[in-house]
């Protein structure tokens, strides 16, 4: 019974790989199919109302816009958003970071971002809680709606970044052992919802999410539940912690030992953390009920865009912990629209395995 679940479990994981892989687009890429523009005034993009800006919104959220959207005007003006400056410094961390006194360079090439200086977190973050509206949103966070110029920026402490998951652990675990039992990348560690020193210049975690959603495409308003594990992370610079760009691989393993990529493509490559890996789904009314797969333990392969201080990263899951979870996404995310798009036929394999 439990390799038929196992089995069930794979391919619902190959097909959640299908949503994961399209929100990570949705991050850093847009397509050039269509010709919408949006009107600026002095680099600042305009809507007529507040129900057009969440109309584009929807529509970046939802990779349905193409880059012309925010590269031309009637002026010929360029625009450049929040999001843009905030994905080109986790581009260019290293470079600032692993220098002395290039963190103080990076502050000020990136004037825009958020710098809590937290404790040992250094890390740059967006100052704006929604990754889609960061895209619509100039570098100083602004946007025109109905004649009215307006600051869209609400992050401004360490405990927001928190809230939305982005932040270090207070607690560190650094007696972490190594299992010889597991095929390696390189170092193997285990990792908690703490944060782990993977080696000298590393520090993982793992943050567990339960997502609830409605399926817009049922009629009696029944809600879909998403299981997914971060992967979080911090690089140690010449001087502080950040956050910049990682590769990393994820794994699951069978009860037999048999290592599949969580994921069909099973690369995050060169993604700012966290690396999200959705691997549980269900469809539910009431309670989830519990599940036969109690626990699936995970592997992340990470830092092969950075061997020397690579590692691989243990963590097993409890699938009925997690799908009990109802914090949402963290970060601004909407996966409505994934359901709508990919549409509900992965569910019934997700639910075999959750609910029984």
């Amino acid at each position: 019974m439990r390799t038929i679940l196992f089995t069930l479990l794979a391919l619902t994981c190959m097909l959640l790989s299908s949503c994961n892989n399209e929100l990570d687009e949705q991050q850093v890429a847009i397509t050039d199919e269509t010709n919408t523009v949006f009107r600026q005034s002095d680099g600042i993009l305009m809507f007529d109302n507040e129900a057009a800006f969440l109309e584009a919104v929807e529509k970046v959220r939802n990779n349905e816009v193409g880059t012309a959207s925010f590269t031309r005007s009637a002026s010929g003006e360029e625009f450049i958003s929040l999001f843009r400056e905030f994905d080109q410094a986790m581009t260019e961390a290293d470079d600032y970071y692993q220098r002395e006194g290039g963190y103080e360079e990076f502050k000020v090439k990136f004037p825009n971002l958020y710098y809590p200086e937290y404790e040992e977190d250094y890390a740059a973050f967006l100052p704006v809680s929604d990754e889609a509206i960061a895209k619509l949103l100039n570098q100083q966070g602004k946007v025109i709606i109905a004649g009215k110029e307006i600051d869209m920026r609400d992050v401004f402490s360490y405990e927001k970044i928190q809230e939305l998951g982005l932040g270090m652990p207070e607690n560190v675990n650094v007696d972490v052992e190594e299992n010889p039992n597991t095929r390696a990348f390189t170092d193997i560690k285990y990792l908690t919802l703490d944060k782990e020193n993977m080696n000298k210049k590393r520090k993982a975690w793992i943050t567990l999410r339960g997502i609830e959603v409605s399926d817009k495409n049922s009629k009696d308003g029944s809600k879909v539940k998403l299981g997914r594990v971060d992967l979080c992370f911090r690089k140690k610079g010449a001087v502080h912690w950040y956050n910049g760009k990682m590769t990393s691989r994820g794994y699951w393993y069978s009860t037999n030992g048999v290592r599949t990529p969580i994921t069909s493509q099973g690369l995050k490559e060169l993604e700012y953390s966290p690396h999200k890996y959705y691997v549980s789904a269900s469809r539910y009314y009431q309670t989830i009920k519990p599940s036969e797969v109690d626990k699936i333990k995970l592997e992340f392969a990470c830092g092969e865009d950075y061997p020397k201080y690579s590692f691989t990263g243990i963590y097993t899951v409890d699938i009925n912990h997690l799908m009990s979870l109802d914090n949402g996404t963290g970060f601004g995310e909407d996966l409505a629209s994934f359901l709508v798009n990919w549409g509900l036929w992965l569910i019934p394999v997700a639910v075999t395995i959750i609910l029984l």
